[in-house]
């Protein structure tokens, strides 16, 4: 790779021009200061990206939904579509309960914390349980 002139030479040139009053070296060598410029720029901006990719955190892969049964007082069950247990039971809150905590209809109350994952083979077990 040729090995390109520092700004600071062509900054010279461009003094030394402005001194002999050369206008056609002036504008030579102005331009060439400024591409110089440019190019110092381009590699800052390359290398600030390397280090920017490399200090990154790392993201995790997309959570898929799965399917969270849970368990109502007095017996029954449903279930729910989310990420993580913690969303399961936040949907389960906003499906049953009202915002100050006290259930929507007195015979669907959710029993807190009894969100569990289920398998299909679970899930067509508790189907077949209606039988």
């Amino acid at each position: 790779m040729k090995k390109l002139p520092k700004k600071e030479y062509f900054l010279q040139r461009l003094q030394d021009a402005i001194a002999n009053q050369d206008q056609g070296k002036q504008i030579y060598y102005l331009s060439r200061y400024k591409g110089q410029i440019e190019l110092e720029a381009q590699a800052l901006a390359k290398q600030i990206t390397e280090l920017e990719a490399k200090t990154a955190p790392k993201k995790r892969g997309e959570l898929k939904k799965k399917e969270y049964v849970f368990s109502f007082k007095g017996g029954g069950w449903n279930s729910v579509m989310a990420k993580t247990k913690r969303g399961a039971e936040k949907l389960i809150e906003q499906e049953y309960l009202t915002d100050g905590g006290y259930p929507r209809n007195i015979n669907l109350i959710p029993i807190k914390g009894s969100a569990r994952v289920v398998t299909p083979a679970q899930y067509n077990a508790l189907l077949n349980s209606f039988n």
